[in-house]
């Protein structure tokens, strides 16, 4: 009598289309009735799974995706405001240089900015 009893399973390669006068090789493999058993229950989970939990698998994983954002929520914010105050701090230092390079003053400049928004005004859009 043995201690744990046996199957075989064949397997065997086959070309791309399935074709089987394709085939390269074939074994077999020895597994035994309790890893038989332990395959098609996997099978039968994974099948029953698809069918009726991938809706909830998909929710769990939204809710995961939604915690995970909360918590990285306040680095994140910090980060885009620190680049975006130094992209500000950027453009400033090109307007004072520009400022300087053509020599105009505070008041000419708010001048220009007073013509371009009546201009912007009165453009059909």
């Amino acid at each position: 009598m043995e201690a744990h009893p046996t199957s075989v399973c064949s397997t065997s390669t086959a070309g791309a289309a399935g074709d089987p006068s394709a085939v390269i090789g074939s074994s077999s493999i020895y597994i035994s009735r309790e890893q038989h058993v332990l395959t098609n229950s996997v099978f039968l989970s994974i099948s029953w799974f698809s069918v009726f939990g991938w809706t909830d698998m998909l929710t769990l994983m939204a809710m995961r995706w939604n915690q995970l954002k909360l918590d990285n929520l306040a680095t994140s914010l910090t980060r885009r405001y620190q680049k975006a105050t130094k992209a500000l701090q950027t453009q400033l230092q090109n307007l004072e240089s520009l400022r300087i390079e053509f020599s105009v003053c505070d008041s000419q400049l708010g001048d220009w900015v007073s013509n371009v928004k009546e201009w912007a005004e009165v453009l059909p859009v």
